[in-house]
């Protein structure tokens, strides 16, 4: 796919301007560190730059390139990521309600960040810390989780077909395990 490089100072003057469609961009370098950019579509873009504590709350980045962006407390609450790529470090990114579905975070530190309401469907997590992660509410069916470590909250995660879940010490409360049964080892007393 051919991508039109960018400037991250362009794209913030256009955004500014009211602009918001950026399909296929390729922005590599810094200057959109805790930039504000709701709403935006990046889909198919390769982002090679610094997005840390950066503002794309329900941002379209479906099949974005994000292997090599820094996203560590960005805020992308209902964002499509469905079929993205993501590896660098994103501790503390809130992806509350994001589309994940078919991305590949693999290797990632996700130290802290919040999945809750996710739709993290044949996502492909693998080798990933997941370290505090909140996937409560979150869909995992049928994700990839080998070799996943941390104690992560599946409360009310659904888990059904997931292949490779060895989450030992991981939450569960009224999570759907990967053979359908439900698990609630961690319930607090008297819920279930």
């Amino acid at each position: 796919m051919s991508h039109n490089s960018m400037s991250a100072e362009e794209l913030l003057q256009r955004y500014a301007a009211g602009e918001r469609n950026f399909p296929n961009v390729l922005i590599y370098g810094t200057g959109l560190r805790g930039a504000t950019l709701n709403d935006i579509n990046l889909s198919g873009s390769e982002l090679g730059c610094d997005l840390s504590g950066a503002e794309l709350r329900n941002a379209n980045l479906s099949k974005a390139e994000l292997g090599s962006a820094e996203l560590n407390g960005a805020d992308l609450y209902g964002a499509n990521l469905s079929s993205a790529t993501l590896a660098n470090p994103m501790r503390g990114i809130t992806l509350v309600n994001a589309n994940l579905s078919g991305a590949v975070i693999a290797e990632a530190d996700l130290s802290g960040a919040l999945f809750c309401g996710a739709n993290l469907s044949n996502c492909n997590l693998s080798q990933s810390c997941l370290e505090g992660v909140n996937m409560r509410n979150a869909n995992l069916r049928g994700a990839y989780l080998g070799e996943t470590f941390g104690r992560a909250d599946f409360t009310g995660a659904d888990l059904t077909g997931a292949e490779e879940f060895g989450q030992a010490n991981a939450i569960l409360c009224n999570t759907i395990m990967p053979d359908g049964s439900v698990c609630n080892d961690d319930c607090p007393r008297g819920i279930h």
